[in-house]
């Protein structure tokens, strides 16, 4: 590993660890700087953390402001002028939103920003000022942008501020997007149960590859919104699944789907929990497990629990990880059962 990967590495976090280090963070009084590949899901983290500590989001895409914007428009006063503010920030006495504890102002796509706009965003990220006025105290700030090295027209931000903001490399994070991000955006099942065979393909990204699209949490989303209405994929739509994702992982992909229609129906599961064959290879295995988390309901969870259980431990693992909590009650004793086997494994 090179110098500067291991230096990366050390500043890297999973998705499910981000939240909580920008909570460390802002709690004193310091501003986090949030890189990572394109497509990796940073500015919907952030959302999701204003949202969990209720703060009104303010979502300022850099790449497309002006040094004005921030600094206000000039007007006389007297024989000398001042600095107008825009409404866009929240400043020294304005009102908190009706609803809200304070504002997240995430300033995205920073690394994209011209040279003028960064040097014009300096007095607000360093000394909390917009302008000649001082930015509201129920305000935190909060940087994203793609890496310097990811050829995704980052451009360096320099060492003044540098040196004045904690950076944080956001890396992919397969199980916490399975458990956590999958279902929250309803992404189909059978790219659950692919990701879950083939966790590296959760994000290819390729900083010397420019050529085509690649998969990330962002383009698995694309694919899922593009297959969830067919029970089979047609044909037509395998050329477009390729230009969403990267075309080499679009033909494994396709391929892994087939195998839905050779597994045992749901009937005959409920049917037979016990005593019915179980799937005879691991790609069967992966896709049974993440589809039958997708089928479960209060009136099957146990007899789904019961054919899981004969499973190896790992399918039972990834099958409580992705089951809906609600559906984990003491009227389910086989679940019950099969949570006490995996224990502490599914944390």
């Amino acid at each position: 590993m090179s110098k500067s990967n291991q230096i990366k590495a050390m500043m890297s976090v999973g998705a499910g660890q981000l939240e909580k280090s920008l909570e460390i963070l802002i709690s004193r009084g310091l501003v986090p700087f949030v890189k990572a590949s394109p497509g990796r899901g940073k500015s919907a983290i952030v959302a999701s953390f204003a949202d969990n500590h209720n703060l009104k989001l303010i979502d300022v895409r850099l790449s497309m402001m002006e040094p004005t914007d921030f600094m206000g428009l000039p007007f006389r006063v007297g024989d000398k002028s001042q600095f107008l503010p825009f409404d866009l920030l929240p400043l020294e006495g304005d009102p908190i939103p009706s609803g809200y504890d304070g504002w997240c102002i995430l300033l995205d796509e920073f690394t994209h920003a011209e040279p003028e706009m960064i040097r014009a965003s300096y007095k607000l990220i360093l000394d909390r000022m917009v302008g000649g006025n001082k930015l509201h105290e129920r305000a935190v700030i909060v940087l994203a942008g793609n890496s310097s090295d990811d050829n995704a027209l980052a451009n360096n931000v320099g060492t003044a501020l540098n040196s004045r903001v904690t950076h944080i490399e956001l890396k992919s994070d397969p199980d916490y997007w399975m458990q956590h991000v999958a279902p929250q955006l309803d992404i189909d099942h059978r790219i659950v149960g692919f990701i879950a065979h083939n966790k590296d393909k959760l994000n290819d990204f390729d900083p010397e590859q420019d050529e085509h699209s690649f998969c990330s949490e962002r383009t698995w989303e694309f694919v899922s919104n593009l297959i969830k209405d067919d029970t089979d994929i047609p044909a037509i739509k395998a050329p477009l699944v390729a230009g969403t994702i990267s075309p080499g992982v679009a033909a494994e992909f396709l391929k892994f789907c087939e195998i839905y229609s050779t597994l045992n129906s749901l009937d005959d599961i409920l049917k037979n929990p016990t005593t019915i064959d179980l799937p005879d290879n691991s790609q069967k295995s992966w896709a049974t497990v993440t589809w039958l988390t997708r089928q479960a309901d209060a009136s099957n969870v146990d007899a789904i629990a019961q054919y899981i259980s004969r499973m190896s431990i790992q399918f039972s693992v990834i099958f409580i990880r992705l089951l809906d909590r609600k559906l984990i009650t003491g009227n389910a004793p086989a679940l019950m059962s099969l949570l006490s086997r995996v224990g502490k494994a599914i944390y």
